[in-house]
């Protein structure tokens, strides 16, 4: 069946192409079609970028944004911890 045909289903078993395909949705459906990887073949070996995609800016920029509030919530607990030993 196609990529798009299996979209939805749940199958035991599955035979896929990683090879073949366009974009980086295809493989990411195909893969996970099946219960478990038990039930996955892949039919032939494949180049790594196929399965691989770029970050896009704004993910990028999200995961700076993260950081920073990760830094500034250690540097405020920091803080806060340093005030309650000292009191």
């Amino acid at each position: 069946i196609t990529v798009y045909k299996a979209q939805g289903l749940t199958l035991d078993t599955a035979v896929v192409d990683l090879e073949s395909c366009s974009g980086t949705e295809s493989p990411y459906v195909m893969v996970s079609r099946v219960k478990s990887l038990d039930g996955l073949l892949v039919l032939r070996p494949f180049q790594l970028k196929k399965i691989q995609c770029r970050q896009s800016q704004d993910l990028r920029l999200e995961g700076k944004r993260l950081e920073c509030l990760q830094l500034q919530t250690r540097v405020k607990f920091a803080q806060s911890t340093s005030d309650v030993e000292a009191a």
